[in-house]
């Protein structure tokens, strides 16, 4: 009966370590998907779709204002998540 327990934690303790290992490769992906959404707005702030002459208003602020503002939240946003995605290094030591 020991063997057996031993057998089942070893592969607790695998399955363990392969769901850590997954969990770092999506990590990277959703990365440098942040990544890419950040070199979007980017872009898009310099569009005509921001700078262009618009004499509308989105939630009663003038649209250049209000485009400004939704577009500030969105670069928060994505620092945000960007924080719980950046890859970590597996190793845990100094590098020297």
């Amino acid at each position: 009966m020991p063997d057996r327990l031993k057998d089942e934690s070893k592969i607790e303790t695998l399955t363990r370590m392969n769901f850590k290992s997954n969990k770092h490769q999506h990590r990277s992906f959703w990365w440098r998907v942040c990544c890419g959404i950040a070199i979007a707005l980017s872009a898009i702030t310099f569009t005509p779709l921001v700078i262009g002459d618009h004499a509308s208003r989105i939630f009663h602020l003038p649209y250049l204002l209000a485009v400004g503002l939704i577009l500030a939240i969105a670069f928060i946003a994505i620092t945000i998540a960007g924080t719980f995605f950046y890859p970590k290094s597996l190793d845990r030591g100094d590098k020297k």
